[in-house]
């Protein structure tokens, strides 16, 4: 039955790969891994963006939702967008090992209005995604804060390069939440991921998943693969992980 669930969680990842494609034919580069008009900083209220995820609707067969989201407006502050888009179950974005609910109360403001869980995350890079960090608005991996990455800029090649990764659902506001809509409490790590942490660790920002040893990753070249938990890693010295994440670190990638 994993098998099944496994090859299922793959397709679905294929899909959202070809999808990135076709956007980034019709606009000329991928969609940004979260919009938000503020600066240097993943979100702050009320510039809750609309992530990578929402953008691809219409090339997901989602015509009619893509066409309900007002992009103009906060996910949480458009009647329309939280109160119908935000909280709408995608099959296409859950992987079937995971058990986790179709929704939870995350979208502020408090007590929280219903957000669809997701189980991909566009990859930010290795560096740390968190609120306010220095260096949060400038990735090193494909999907940033407002960010238009072109094919042209995956320097380090587009099979050595991964844009989507799993991340398993452990529970609102813990190390494992994630949702397609975007950031839903001005955290980008519900929406991208980073290699700079252990996958399958308990950092919020990491790959994860309920498949025995590894996660899957749609790479840049479309190919869908199954990457190892003990592939080597190592944030400082850049392990293959690492390089995996970056698209123009100048890194060979040996074998994995």
């Amino acid at each position: 039955r994993e098998a099944a669930r496994n090859t299922q969680c793959k397709n679905h990842l294929k899909q959202i790969g070809l999808a990135l494609h076709t956007y980034h034919d019709a606009l000329g580069s991928f969609p940004p891994g979260w919009l938000d008009t503020s600066y240097n900083i993943p979100s702050s209220p009320p510039d809750n963006g609309f992530g990578w995820a929402a953008f691809i609707l219409a090339q997901m067969d989602q015509v009619p939702l893509h066409d309900r989201i007002d992009f103009s407006e906060p996910i949480n502050q458009s009647p329309g967008n939280a109160n119908f888009v935000a909280n709408q179950y995608l099959e296409i974005y859950r992987c079937a090992s995971d058990n986790g609910p179709d929704t939870t109360n995350n979208l502020p403001p408090s007590p929280g209005l219903p957000q669809a869980v997701d189980n991909y995350v566009a990859c930010f890079g290795k560096k740390q995604i968190c609120e306010n960090c220095s260096d949060t608005g400038r990735s090193d991996g494909a999907f940033a804060h407002n960010s238009s990455t072109r094919l042209s800029d995956i320097k380090d090649g587009t099979s050595s390069t991964f844009l989507v990764g799993e991340r398993a659902w452990v529970g609102a506001n813990t190390f494992g939440d994630a949702y397609w809509a975007g950031t839903p409490d001005n955290w980008a790590l519900d929406i991208l991921g980073s290699a700079g942490f252990p996958m399958n660790g308990n950092n919020s920002a990491r790959f994860s998943s309920f498949h025995p040893g590894g996660a899957n990753f749609v790479f840049c070249d479309g190919s869908v693969r199954f990457l190892s938990e003990t592939i080597d890693s190592d944030p400082v010295l850049v392990g293959t992980y690492q390089k995996l994440a970056t698209i123009s670190g100048g890194e060979v990638v040996g074998r994995y």
